[in-house]
């Protein structure tokens, strides 16, 4: 037999809507003890900033983490490519080695394009990179005009809101499926 605790007794008897109210007010009431509200407000005014701190510190981070992926102890952000109706295109997402071990992305691979290269810059005169390295407790950026993934030979345009699939192959943590989001820039 399985057992469920409650948050509070009652909880199990009401509404999820209901539940979710109560929480969010018991929540608001026990912030107004860490949060600094100026003394002058009106009342109302109070309790739609406890109520506004509540939502950003609690569901912010979840739309942030909401298009992340972790292997093992590699952090892989949020992956977007730019819009191109060019034959190539490019993609970008910040990596960090969360280990005590380094690390390398060594290849990337998606039925959208030919290859993918591992690009330093946007001089594409240069050989592509052979890996990006991952060292111990470093962020990776990746952002246009610096480190990114270039898209060679893609079979259809990028077009803003589509999204695909890719495979990252790194070293020692292996390989992992992401879904790339074509936007103008990240989160939009």
């Amino acid at each position: 037999s399985s057992t469920s605790r409650t948050v509070w007794p009652g909880a199990s008897t009401m509404g999820q809507s209901t539940c979710l109210r109560k929480l969010v007010v018991n929540v608001t009431r026990a912030m107004g003890q860490y949060c600094h509200i100026p003394e002058n407000l009106p009342s109302h005014y109070k309790e739609d900033m406890k109520r506004r701190t509540f939502l950003l510190a609690f569901l912010a981070p979840t739309a942030a983490l909401a298009h992340s992926f972790k292997l093992g102890n590699i952090a892989i952000g949020h992956a977007w490519a730019l819009p191109s109706q060019q034959n190539d295109g490019q993609v970008f997402f910040p990596l960090a080695n969360q280990g005590n071990d380094p690390d390398e992305l060594v290849a990337a691979r998606s039925d959208i394009c030919a290859t993918i290269e591992l690009r330093q810059n946007n001089r594409y005169d240069d050989p592509a990179l052979a890996s990006i390295a991952l060292e111990p407790k470093m962020p990776v950026p990746m952002r246009p005009t610096a480190r990114h993934l270039r898209l060679v030979g893609l079979k259809q345009p990028l077009k803003k809101g589509d999204r695909f699939s890719m495979i990252l192959d790194f070293l020692n943590a292996g390989e992992i499926q992401i879904e790339v989001i074509v936007e103008d820039r990240p989160g939009d």
